[in-house]
């Protein structure tokens, strides 16, 4: 397909690609950074059908993990370092801008420079959070599928900023805290495998032993008992207390609970097995689940 791109331009070519049922939605998009366009279609499909069993995922949510989870086998741990960096530098080049916007009289030449620059930098830097979002919730609910979960346990965090009571830095990090972001793009996807997303409260899971049951507040990322000298790590316990409490028991020996296992960002992460296959291409043929997705159908460069 070619559609005319003005007097003197170069014409929008739109790539031949298979689709097996009509479009729902389709919409051209102009990317300022990489100046080109993007064809974003809506495609309605068959609902994929996975079977899933009674076993229960706790999701223990974090600011310098911002995600640790335990299914009564182990403990999987998702690290936070790139996306706590990407925030500290969206915040760093924030107040830069806005500190030479304020320099700046409003509307003159140097002011819509900058915030045309300032728009470009945030939009860029809230991509490369999103991609990390959107990557280690596609991993959960990959490695969901392949160990078979059928429920998921998340904490209700509701209110917790409203009781946040700190210094200036803690304050800051707990008000840009991203957990409903990521409770909700877990429970999309979730929903969309059929597994059954569950709320509860998490109050001191992260300070109940899980040997003797006694309190302990711990002072780093370690959780030490003072009463039977149990070590784990922190929110580890707070996944597996988690996971306690939905359950209603569990019986858990020290000695077989294996260290946590971890999960780095890359920007080629995989999922554990294919289970969001697009539904374009040759890859239509495999698909049978639903999804409402955009992707580039075509492009064109001024």
């Amino acid at each position: 397909m070619i559609l005319s791109n003005g007097k003197e331009q170069t014409p929008i070519v739109i790539k031949k690609c298979c689709l097996k049922s009509a479009p729902k939605y389709a919409e051209l998009i102009f990317h300022q950074d990489k100046k080109k366009y993007y064809l974003h279609i809506i495609v309605e499909v068959k609902e994929r059908k996975i079977e899933n069993t009674a076993e229960v995922m706790a999701i223990d949510l974090g600011i310098i993990h911002p995600m640790v989870c335990f299914d009564g086998k182990k403990v999987l741990i998702y690290n936070g370092g790139i996306l706590n960096s990407k925030i500290r530098y969206r915040n760093k080049k924030l107040a830069e801008f806005q500190q030479k916007l304020s320099k700046c009289q409003k509307n003159s030449r140097k002011f819509k420079k900058l915030l045309r620059a300032k728009k470009r930098v945030l939009r860029r830097v809230n991509n490369q959070i999103r991609d990390v979002l959107e990557k280690y919730t596609s991993h959960l609910i990959g490695y969901c599928i392949k160990n078979g979960i059928g429920t998921i346990v998340l904490g209700n965090l509701r209110g917790i900023r409203n009781r946040a009571r700190y210094k200036k830095v803690s304050n800051q990090k707990i008000h840009q805290w991203m957990f409903k972001r990521i409770a909700r793009r877990i429970e999309e996807k979730a929903k969309f495998v059929g597994i059954e997303v569950k709320f509860i409260k998490e109050n001191e899971t992260s300070q109940n032993c899980l040997v003797c049951g006694s309190k302990n507040k711990s002072k780093n990322r370690n959780y030490e008992c003072k009463s039977c000298d149990f070590r784990y790590h922190r929110d580890g316990v707070g996944a597996i207390n988690m996971y306690k409490k939905y359950t209603g028991s569990l019986n858990l020996v020290v000695g077989l609970l294996a260290c946590p296992t971890g999960v780095r960002y890359t920007s080629h992460l995989c999922c554990p097995i294919e289970w969001n296959i697009h539904p374009i291409g040759k890859t239509a043929e495999n698909s049978s689940c639903q999804e409402s997705s955009p992707f580039q159908g075509g492009e064109s460069q001024y």
